[in-house]
This record gives C-alpha cells, structure tokens and sequence, in this order.
C-alpha cells in the first residue's frame, strides 16, 4: 500500500444543526489502482489499520467494485467514492474514542454502503451520500454514542432506495444525537431511525412518490433529563408515518405530510405515574388523511392536529394530567374521535366544511372543558 496523507485536504461541512470536519486524503493500493482499468473490472480494496490518528480512503471506478475498511484505535478518519454500478462499502470503526470521521460517496445503481461505529466516546460522525437506484445505506453507532452525528443522503436519482440509522445512547445519561435521513430526490423511499438515550434528534425528510418513514426514540425511565425531538418531513404521493418516543423524558414531535395518501401514527408513552411533559404537532394537507395519536401517563401532554383536505379522520387519546387537545379540521371527510382521562383536560374541535362527524369523551374529572364547533368558516 502507499498513502499520500500531506496532499490532504479538509473541509467544513453543516450536520444537522452543527458542523462536521471531513477530512478527504488520498489511499492507493495496488488493487484499487485497478480503478483505471475498463468499466468491466473488479476492483477489490482492504484497509486494515491499529493505532492512533489514522486515516485511509479508497477511490474506485468501475463496476462491482469491494471497499472494506476497518480501523481499531483512536482519532479515526476514513473515506470512500466509488462510481459504478453494484458497488459495496463497509467501514467499520471500534473504539475510535473522539472525533472519528466516516464519509461514503456512491454515484452508480445497486450500491450497498455499511457504516459501523462502535465507541465509548463522542462527538463521531458518519456520512453515506447515494446517487443511483436500487441502493442501500445503513449507518450503526453502538456501545455509548454520545453526541454522534448520522447523515444517509440519497439523491435524485435514488429511486427504490433504503435508509437505516440506529443510535445506541446511555438511557440514564444525556447522549445528544443525532441523526437525519434525507431522501428528498427519489421514488419508493424508505427510512428507519432507531434512538435510545435521551436528548437525541431524529428527522426524516421526503419528498417524493411512496414515502415510508419510521423513527423510534427510548428514554430514561426515571430521571426528567434532556428533550428528544422528531421531525418528519413528507411532502408527496403515498406518505405513511410511524413515530413512537417513550419512557420519561420530556419528548417533541412534529410531523407534516402534504399531499395525497397520508397516514401517520405518533405515540408517546412514559412510565405510570412517572412519566413527564410531553408535546405533539401534526400537520397534514390533502388527499387521502388519517390521524392516530396517543399519548400516554403525560404530565402536561399537549396535542394539536390540522387536517386540511379531503378524507380526514382524526383518532386522539390521552391519559395523564393538565392535558390539552386542539383538533382543526377543514374538512370533507372529516370525523375526530378524542378520549381524555383525568387531569386537568381541555379540548377543543374545529370541523367546518362537509361530512362533519365529532365524539369527544372526557371521564375522570378534575377541570375538563370541552369546545366543539362544526360549519362554516
């Protein structure tokens, strides 16, 4: 093998609210250098590294090319671009400690990149950037990630392609990830986010044909420590958004879908009689709505659902204290079902235009109010 470290270069790049040095340098193997010949070779490259401030990239062109990447020490730093089609690379990074860096490039179809940080330590980031169908991204930070950055791009030639991200944080402490699927270019999207910890943020961002999206947050049971945020952007085609947080910690979620066969479903959930301050907010404009939200044990729990158009349905219970419910439906289709137990519970129903249908039960006492409006405005 021969490295070029000193023609290193470094850049600053925005992840997800902060910013993420990525550090690009030059690897050569006698394999990889195979990158030269037709589009028909199989180039095959294996970096096997121990030690402290290491770094290894891995440049390949061509079809059905091989990256396996895996560093053992500390102040890791690891990058891949490959182009071509059928492409694989896996990185795996144990114990990097501080600041270790993964970045994957792959401009092709039917890629494959596989993204492994397993560390007792802080502050890593990994990056799978996808252009092509039919391409697969997974990026996994186990052990004790503690403010870990995890960024899947797939762009817009990304048709028929899958996302996973999964967080591994210390429940009982405040782990402060984050992670972000951005699928905003293709068709068939798929996503996965599993967090546990608390103080985490997850995000999924979509924008076109049959949207799926998934994003599951764990907290501590006993301590109110840190607030764990979702966010869910769906714009297009046949959304669907499953969004489930629990455990105690003080948890937000909001969601917006527009357009055409949404559904989503959010739950939170939190401990009997030790559970805390939980917020949800969706939003959903046109076609096809359905709503399900439920929020579990919450001490000053709030909901607010808007639905705009066409088939809306709206699905909302409640079981805690000092709750709140704001429904608004501009209707068509339009029926809200809401169930609230105990507290200090106040709801509030806006139906206005065609098929109104409203059935709100409040039972336990303590200051319950109810407003139901159906008509015009």
């Amino acid at each position: 093998h021969c490295w070029f470290p000193g023609l290193g270069l470094s850049d600053d790049r925005p992840c997800l609210g902060g910013s993420m040095k990525i550090r690009y340098y030059l690897v050569c193997s006698s394999l990889a250098l195979a990158s030269a010949a037709p589009a028909f070779a199989q180039n095959v490259s294996t970096v096997d590294q121990d030690g402290n401030s290491l770094t290894a990239a891995v440049a390949q062109s061509g079809s059905g090319n091989d990256s396996d990447i895996t560093q053992e020490g500390t102040l890791l730093s690891a990058d891949v671009d490959q182009s071509g089609a059928g492409n694989t690379s896996t990185v795996s990074q144990v114990l990097p400690g501080v600041n270790a860096a993964v970045v994957v490039s792959q401009a092709g179809d039917g890629n494959t990149a596989d993204i492994s940080q397993t560390a007792i330590g802080t502050d890593n980031a990994a990056t799978a950037i996808q252009n092509g169908t039919n391409s697969f991204a997974t990026i996994n930070q186990s052990l004790d990630a503690s403010s870990d950055d995890a960024f899947i791009f797939q762009q817009s030639t990304a048709d028929a392609s899958f996302a996973t991200i999964n967080q591994t944080g210390n429940n009982a402490a405040i782990s402060d990830n984050e992670a972000l699927i951005d699928q905003s270019g293709g068709t068939n999207n798929d996503s996965t986010i599993n967090q546990s910890g608390v103080t985490n943020l997850g995000e999924n961002v979509q924008f076109g044909s049959d949207n799926f999206s998934v994003i599951t947050q764990g907290g501590d049971d006993i301590n109110d420590i840190g607030v764990s945020t979702v966010f869910v952007d769906q714009i297009g085609d046949g959304n669907s958004s499953t969004v489930s947080q629990g455990a105690r910690s003080p948890n937000q979620t909001n969601i917006t879908q527009t357009g055409n066969n949404n559904i989503s479903t959010a739950q939170q959930s939190g401990v009997p009689q030790n559970a805390a301050f939980n917020t949800m907010d969706l939003v959903q404009t046109g076609d096809g709505n359905n709503s399900h939200i439920e929020q579990q044990f919450g001490n000053n729990s709030v909901v607010s659902v808007e639905q705009d158009g066409n088939l809306n349905t709206s699905s909302l219970r409640q079981l805690g204290s000092n709750q709140s419910i704001d429904v608004l439906q501009r209707a068509e289709g339009a029926s809200s079902i809401i169930d609230q137990l105990g507290g200090s519970n106040t709801i509030i129903v806006n139906q206005y235009t065609d098929a109104h249908s409203s059935n709100v039960t409040q039972s336990g006492g303590n200051g319950n109010s109810a407003t139901v409006i159906q008509g015009t405005p």
